[in-house]
């Protein structure tokens, strides 16, 4: 604690402010995996950005929405974007390992 008389002591009301802002993944709208397209995914990003400058967040983000590749909405894109560059590693799936990746009840999009 700061002594009295001192700026921000515990005599002198606290002005200063905290920004609000929120981190990592916000939630995949449902009908974007299902319609991957380039317009789909900017529509989903601009209701990311328009519900967080609603609920008055003072630092908006696409909430990793960025990182979705219409190219391969099964995996939400993230496997090429973190995989991808690794040597060695296939980010293509076939229809068997997608079947089995759909019926895993804690493998799914974020909703």
């Amino acid at each position: 604690m700061l002594p009295p008389g001192w700026p921000g002591g515990y005599d002198e009301p606290m002005t200063a402010s905290i920004q609000t802002t929120v981190v990592g993944s916000y939630p995949v709208p449902d009908w974007l995996p299902a319609y991957p397209t380039a317009g789909h995914l900017h529509d989903a990003t601009m209701l990311v950005l328009k519900a967080q400058e609603l609920s008055g967040l003072d630092v908006i983000s696409d909430g990793e929405l960025s990182r979705f590749d219409v190219n391969h909405p099964e995996t939400n894109g993230m496997i090429d974007h973190f995989v991808g560059p690794l040597e060695g590693v296939s980010t293509e799936l076939t229809g068997e390992e997608l079947s089995r990746f759909r019926s895993l009840p804690d493998f799914r999009f974020r909703s």
